[in-house]
């Protein structure tokens, strides 16, 4: 189906069913992030279990779930621009539900890397398809907040994996074993993932019976055409300085956010000795409001911006929280005192999150309709090999080969914001004006083009 022809299911969307939708997401994004996250607050116990190291652990929270999360991004993509959006996440939910308990019955470290490979091949249906859908829902100067909203699934989904799991780390240390119906007798930190799976089905099925497909938004000469899988590297390279910088930018933030919210557990854990349980209901707090509040003020930020006539003005926003965040992000891996930390992660957080929600807007801001599922897939292709792919496994690298002791982890986190935060900055600030130039080159269509 080409994406500019329509059907039944393709109907315009009012103000309140665009937002519904968009809560909807939220709710997806949410559950696909704490399907990913919970394992960071389960090292100790899978290490134990598997009898593997720091490093193979990073490769179960980075490399296994980002390998084919971006091998599937860019395909996932192309067919948000020419199927039903609505029906590929649904599909796409079910299938990350089913692996993401899988790593709960995994026998080996082989089985549970591929269980944690099948969910990112899923999850990678969600957010090419996510933003589509919400740029073709909302006007240009409501879109930074819209997305934003989308994008405040990954600290609610994240923080209620490490709020939740962190109760039942609690209770799973007092009852090493469960038996549960089907499965048999497991460990208890496995039940964590088991748990998992069915918030996915029920998600799936609101999905599929109360979301729409919303119509898309097709300038008039892109009516009845296909989408070729050239147009979207193709558009990236005739504007070349813009999404270099851009992409650039983002790939260093993603690198200081990932890398670090996989280690944070373990870093309070053996810095602080904070039992799993608490840093898990703390660090899963913070990160559910300091990161919503970033979240939700970096889309208005960026389109009041936006609106005041600052053609840059998503970039501009990100490069600002990059040096907002800088001090915070490396002193609180460094100082003695527990609250000080605590107290500097809440602002590191809020900071952080000014950047992730316009992140996406920026690019979709830059990108004609037809092709905003491919260029969010390759957004979300860059930002997770840097992010979810290279982060935690460059933490755990800096630990191991580098600092060479486990005690040293909190070394390697500043390290790593204390690089990769002020290339941020400077990255992104040098892509304005190519930035600003392929804005003046871009065109909404207008309602009645839809």
């Amino acid at each position: 189906m080409s994406a500019g022809s329509t059907d039944e299911h393709r109907v315009p969307v009012s103000s309140g069913r665009a937002w519904y939708m968009v809560w909807v997401l939220v709710a997806a994004y949410s559950l696909s992030f704490a399907d990913r996250m919970v394992m960071s607050l389960l090292i100790d116990p899978i290490k134990q279990s598997f009898a593997i190291s720091d490093f193979q652990v990073s490769l179960l929270i980075g490399a296994a779930f980002a390998l084919f999360y971006v091998i599937m991004g860019v395909p996932c993509g192309y067919l948000a621009d020419r199927i039903n959006r609505r029906n590929l996440i649904v599909t796409g939910i079910l299938i990350w539900s089913v692996a993401t308990a899988a790593c709960g019955i995994a026998g080996s470290f082989a089985a549970i890397f591929i269980a944690r490979m099948i969910v990112g091949a899923a999850e990678a249906t969600l957010s090419p398809s996510a933003y589509s859908m919400i740029s073709d829902s909302f006007p240009p100067n409501k879109l930074g907040r819209a997305i934003s909203t989308y994008v405040i699934g990954n600290p609610l989904g994240t923080g209620a994996a490490l709020a939740i799991g962190g109760s039942v780390i609690a209770f799973a240390s007092s009852v090493p074993f469960v038996t549960l119906p089907i499965v048999g007798t497991i460990e208890g930190w496995r039940l964590v993932f088991v748990a998992l799976c069915l918030p996915g089905i029920i998600l799936s099925l609101l999905l599929l019976l109360t979301v729409r497909e919303p119509a898309r938004r097709v300038h008039p000469e892109r009516v009845g055409k296909s989408v070729s899988w050239l147009e979207a590297p193709r558009y990236i390279r005739s504007h070349g300085r813009a999404f270099l910088f851009q992409f650039g930018g983002t790939c260093m933030l993603s690198l200081a956010v990932y890398g670090s919210m996989a280690w944070i557990p373990a870093f309070f854990i053996r810095s602080h000795s904070m039992p799993a349980s608490t840093i898990g209901i703390y660090f899963g707090v913070q990160l559910g409001v300091c990161g919503v509040v970033g979240l939700l003020l970096g889309g208005v930020l960026g389109d009041r911006m936006l609106q005041a006539g600052y053609k840059d003005a998503y970039p501009r926003v990100m490069a600002f929280a990059a040096v907002l965040a800088l001090a915070p992000s490396v002193s609180m891996y460094l100082v003695d005192s527990v609250n000080l930390a605590l107290g500097l992660m809440a602002f590191s957080l809020m900071a952080t999150g000014l950047t992730t929600g316009i992140a996406a807007a920026a690019v979709q801001y830059i990108t004609p309709s037809h092709l905003r599922g491919q260029m969010g897939a390759i957004y979300i292709l860059t930002a997770s090999v840097a992010g979810v792919g290279l982060g935690p496994t460059a933490v755990a690298a800096l630990t191991q080969f580098v600092f060479g002791e486990e005690a040293s982890l909190r070394y390697a986190l500043a390290v790593l914001a204390g690089v990769s935060l002020p290339l941020a900055a400077v990255l992104l600030t040098a892509g304005l004006p190519a930035y600003r130039a392929c804005v003046s080159a871009q065109v909404w269509p207008s309602e009645e083009d839809r």
